[in-house]
Parts: C-alpha cells; sequence; structure tokens
C-alpha cells in the first residue's frame, strides 16, 4: 500500500495515498473562536473552505507557534474534506503491510488504535501511520460538518 510521508514536529508520519488529496502552500487562515483547540481555522482553497486541523494541538505535541508548518496537506475524512497543516511532505512510499506493527498502547485517548494504526521503520526511522478516515470522534465530526455547510 502506498502511504504519503510528512513530519510534523520532528515526528515521521505516513498517511494512506487514497486518503490525501493534494499538498499545497498554507493561504491565509482565519480564525474561529469557540472552535476545538485543534482547529486552527478555515482556509479557502481555490475556492474552497476547508477547516484546518492543527496536527502539533491534536496530538498534544509541543507547539512553538500558532500556525507551526507551511504546507497544507488536503484529506478527506469519510465524507469531509479537511486541511491539515504539515511541517513537509517529503514523498510516497510503498509499505508492504507484513512489515507494520501495531500502534502501541501507550497512546491512550483516542489516538490508541484509531487514528494511529500502526508504525513501520522505513531505513533506520520510525514511522506512525495514521488513518485520517477513523480521525474524528462524532462530536468533532459534527462541529466540522456544520463548517461546510452551504
Amino acid at each position: 500500500m502506498q502511504y504519503v510521508m510528512f513530519s510534523v514536529g520532528g515526528v515521521e508520519f505516513g498517511a494512506p495515498m487514497d486518503q490525501v488529496r493534494e499538498v499545497a502552500v498554507l493561504p491565509p487562515v482565519t480564525p474561529l473562536p469557540g472552535a476545538p483547540d485543534f482547529i486552527e481555522g478555515l482556509i479557502n482553497l481555490r475556492g474552497h473552505n476547508l477547516a484546518l486541523i492543527n496536527l502539533r494541538r491534536w496530538f498534544r505535541m509541543p507547539t512553538e507557534s500558532q500556525v507551526s508548518g507551511d504546507e497544507v496537506m488536503v484529506v478527506r475524512v469519510k465524507t469531509i474534506i479537511l486541511g491539515v497543516i504539515v511541517d513537509a511532505v517529503t514523498n510516497v512510499t510503498e509499505l508492504d503491510p507484513r512489515r507494520i506493527d501495531p500502534a502501541p498502547n501507550v497512546l491512550g485517548g483516542h489516538l490508541e488504535g484509531q487514528v494511529v494504526k500502526g508504525v513501520c521503520r522505513v531505513g533506520d526511522r520510525i514511522v506512525v501511520l495514521i488513518d485520517f478516515g477513523e480521525a474524528l470522534n462524532p462530536q468533532d465530526r459534527r462541529v466540522i460538518e456544520v463548517l461546510h455547510r452551504p
């Protein structure tokens, strides 16, 4: 299976290629007061308004600045299209499913076994494999669905 490899906060991640629609330079962000803290705001990408997810906040990583990365990866989460802030998209890699280990059980919360699907050694690096299709809990999904109503 092919994975899009990207980095956030010094951690390497991979997401299934079929969930990633495109990668673009991060456009200006419109903040959304009262939104969950991992929603950075809204962006307009080629005439489409997308909720922008800050993965550093979502994964509870240290944040260096309000918007940490300079690229946005556009992903599909079931029926919703979202923007995700990443530091860099590095490449697309074919991974052998037999070489993917289960997600460590130390993650806890909504991450274990849902968003984080496993880890895989790629060369001398360990890559965390995530599934954006399982990314949002029902409450967060409702918030983002409201943002995407015409």
